[in-house]
């Protein structure tokens, strides 16, 4: 052995440990940081003035379509922004068929849209967890229409709830009674 194969091995070693130290220490940051204080947030914040109401068909005035009896399986979601007027944007239920998940998926949905406040006739497990978990507030009512809703909604007449309305798989029993004979 040289003398300079030591010194080579003791400064790869030491590099080495410098790495893992960095790594170590801005892991740790990621860890220990009050991410509010920096404006950051791990999860989607929710708009208290974007109201979400599921709808099966949305009719040519659209505050006038019909609130689904279905939240999960309904056909489409209104999101009313009640700072902008009641500005309309409806957003088709991509998940409504699937077999599992539904809820989560439409939870996420409804989050990335940055929905405050859902409003639905009856409301599963799965869908109310990960609504709430983040932020949203759920109400209850049987409002016939959307713009029923939000009008009950700014009145303070419907029921916000602190647990679910309904159990799991809820909305494809409603299916089958609301369309017998379809296959879902």
């Amino acid at each position: 052995m040289t003398s300079m194969e030591p010194e080579n091995n003791k400064g790869y070693e030491l590099f080495s440990f410098q790495q893992n130290w960095v790594m170590i220490v801005l892991l740790a940051i990621l860890v220990i940081c009050p991410w509010p204080i920096l404006g950051l947030s791990i999860k989607p914040s929710s708009s208290p003035h974007l109201v979400v109401v599921p709808v099966d068909y949305v009719a040519d005035v659209k505050l006038a379509s019909p609130v689904s009896p279905i939240f999960g399986r309904s056909r489409y979601f209104m999101v009313i922004d009640l700072e902008k007027n009641n500005k309309v944007k409806v957003i088709p239920n991509q998940f409504r068929t699937e077999k599992h998940a539904v809820g989560l998926r439409i939870a996420h949905l409804l989050l990335n849209e940055k929905a405050g406040v859902v409003i639905a006739k009856d409301i599963g497990p799965e869908p109310f967890n990960n609504l709430t978990e983040r932020g949203a507030q759920v109400f209850i009512g049987n409002p016939g229409t959307v713009q029923d809703a939000i009008n009950q909604f700014k009145k303070g007449q419907l029921t916000r709830v602190e647990q679910p309305t309904a159990k799991t798989h809820f909305g494809i029993e409603q299916q089958k009674v609301l369309s017998p004979g379809k296959v879902f």
